[in-house]
C-alpha cells in the first residue's frame, strides 16, 4: 500500500447494497487471480496478457483487515513501442503483400498488419510496470487512478475474477446534481457581501475552480476572487470542477465526482518509509476512511443516493 502522501486520485464505485463479499467470493477470487497471474508479458492461447493482479503483502492475491476492508494490487504493464517502428512494420508487411499478390493491401488488411505487428513487436517491447491500489468492502470499491478507462479495466477484471460485481461509479448515483449545486453556492456566497468563507458540499471551497458552458471565459483554474467567476456564472457558464477542502482531507472534485490532487490533512498522516504490517493496515485503514467519509458528506449535500 503506497503511503498517504503518494496516493494522490481516487474513483470510487459504489456496491449494490444487497451484495457481499463473502467468504466463498474471495476464495473464487484468490484462485482465478492465481490462475490468471503471470511475471511478465507473454502470449497465452494466442492472447497477449499483461495486466494482472499480484499479492499486495503476503503471499495472498486480497489482504484483509479487520474481516472488511480488502486490499489488492493491480499490475498493469505498458509496452512501449515507437510509432515509427510500428508504421516500418507495417509498410515491409504491406511491401510483402504487394510482390507476393500483385496488388496493394486494403484498408482492412493494414488495419490487421498494424495490430498483428504490435502483438508481435510487445512480445520484445520496453515494458513499464505500473501498481494501482484498490480496496473495497461491502459498501465501496475504491480505485486509486485519475484514469476513467484504467478504474474501467481494473473492474471489468474484478468482475471476472469474483464472476460478478454489482458496483457503479458514485457520479452516476447523482449525475447532473453537483454542478448545479456547487455553482448556486459559490455563486450566491460571492453575491453576499457579508459571507466570510465560500462553502459547498459540506466542505470549504478552495482557491480557484474551472468553469464550463458557453461563455467568453475560458481556464481551468480560475481564482475565486479574480472576479473572472462571477462574470462567468452571470453569464450563464457553470462550474466544472471544485477544490474543497477540511481539516482531514483536500481534493479537486468534478462532475463525475472522480477525486483528484488528494491531499491527507496533518492529522491523518502516519507512516514511514518502511512497509511493516501495521503501518500497511494503518494507511489501508484511514485512506479508505476518509475518503469514504468525504463521500458520503459529498452525496448527503446532493440529495443522497438514487434509489437502486
Amino acid at each position: 500500500m503506497k503511503l498517504l502522501k503518494d496516493l494522490k486520485n481516487a474513483i470510487v464505485f459504489k456496491v449494490k447494497p444487497e451484495f457481499a463479499f463473502t467468504p466463498e467470493l474471495l476464495a473464487e477470487f484468490e484462485k482465478q487471480a492465481d490462475d490468471f497471474h503471470f511475471d511478465g508479458v507473454e502470449m497465452r492461447d494466442g492472447i497477449l496478457r499483461q495486466d494482472c493482479f499480484v499479492a499486495p503483502v503476503n503471499d495472498k492475491f486480497i489482504y484483509t483487515i479487520e474481516n472488511k476492508i480488502h486490499y489488492a494490487r493491480y499490475k498493469k504493464v505498458n509496452r512501449q513501442i515507437p510509432a515509427s517502428v510500428v508504421k516500418r512494420e507495417v509498410k515491409r508487411r504491406c511491401d510483402e503483400h504487394f510482390l507476393k499478390e500483385g496488388k496493394s493491401a486494403t484498408k482492412k488488411m493494414r488495419t490487421e498488419f498494424k495490430n498483428d505487428a504490435i502483438d508481435d513487436l510487445s512480445v520484445h517491447a520496453f515494458k513499464v510496470d505500473t501498481y494501482i491500489d484498490v480496496l473495497f468492502t461491502d459498501e465501496f470499491v475504491i480505485i486509486f487512478t485519475g484514469s476513467k478507462s484504467v478504474s474501467d479495466d481494473i473492474t471489468s477484471y474484478m468482475r471476472k475474477l469474483f464472476n460478478t460485481l454489482p458496483a457503479t461509479p458514485i457520479g452516476y448515483a447523482v449525475k447532473g446534481r453537483m454542478s448545479q449545486t456547487v455553482t448556486e453556492d459559490i455563486s450566491n456566497a460571492l453575491k453576499d457581501a457579508e459571507s466570510e468563507e465560500i462553502r459547498t458540499l459540506g466542505f470549504d471551497a478552495g482557491d480557484s475552480v474551472s468553469l464550463q458552458g458557453v461563455g467568453q471565459v475560458s481556464g481551468k483554474q480560475i481564482a475565486l476572487d479574480s472576479g473572472v467567476v462571477m462574470a462567468g456564472l452571470e453569464a450563464g457558464m457553470s462550474i466544472g470542477k471544485v477544490q474543497l477542502s477540511s481539516q482531514d482531507l483536500d481534493f479537486d472534485i468534478d462532475e463525475d465526482l472522480h477525486f483528484k490532487s488528494i491531499k491527507f490533512g496533518l492529522g491523518v498522516i502516519i507512516g514511514s518509509d518502511s512497509f511493516v504490517d501495521d503501518e500497511i493496515d494503518g494507511n489501508i485503514t484511514v485512506s479508505y476512511n476518509t475518503i469514504t467519509s468525504a463521500v458520503d458528506k459529498v452525496v448527503a449535500h446532493l440529495g443522497g443516493w438514487f434509489d437502486d
